[in-house]
């Protein structure tokens, strides 16, 4: 059950799921109006449980997402290599769901839209790693720097090869403007 939660961490709420989770408070109170039944306390104080429950999950992600700070580390120079200098950062262990997300950084006083991947780089067959581009990136960097998700742009991809990858890193710079 553990791995089965944990992997959910990284599962983007869909509508199939909201309505999985839905369906006990709904077919308590489709019972109740439906053939008339009338529900005994348990089934009440249930009905309310799950009711405020999915409230819960409908407001967590309507609320604001993710701002932190992160620590910058050497990385292997594939994103220059691509066209694409990224920021390595020391994040991998983060409870966010893997996917590209347009953010802003803060980078010595100054506000950066940047573009933020988070996840495995199943095109290359590499572990899970946090990376952000800035198109204006400049040449000497902090050791921190803080970053606000705006919102997500789409989820982590498998792509054919480099040049796949590229085209789509081009569409996803359009982002920023």
């Amino acid at each position: 059950m553990f791995i089965y939660y944990y992997g959910l961490k990284r599962v983007t709420a869909s509508a199939s799921t909201i309505l999985e989770l839905f369906w006990p408070f709904s077919a308590v109170i489709l019972d109740y109006f439906i053939n008339h039944n009338i529900l005994s306390p348990i089934q009440i104080i249930a009905s309310l449980f799950l009711l405020l429950a999915f409230l819960k999950i409908v407001a967590r992600e309507a609320a604001p997402k993710f701002e932190f700070m992160a620590k910058i580390k050497d990385g292997s120079g594939r994103g220059a290599e691509l066209g694409f200098p990224t920021i390595n950062l020391d994040k991998e262990h983060f409870d966010l769901s893997y996917g590209v997300y347009l953010v802003e950084s803060q980078i010595h006083g100054k506000m950066h839209r940047g573009l933020l991947h988070f996840g495995q780089k199943e095109t290359f067959a590499e572990p899970a790693a946090m990376e952000l581009y800035i198109k204006d990136q400049q040449a000497k960097l902090p050791e921190e720097i803080s970053l606000r998700e705006i919102r997500k742009i789409r989820e982590v991809k498998k792509f054919a090869g480099a040049e796949e990858l590229k085209k789509q890193m081009v569409l996803d710079v359009k982002e920023l403007e």
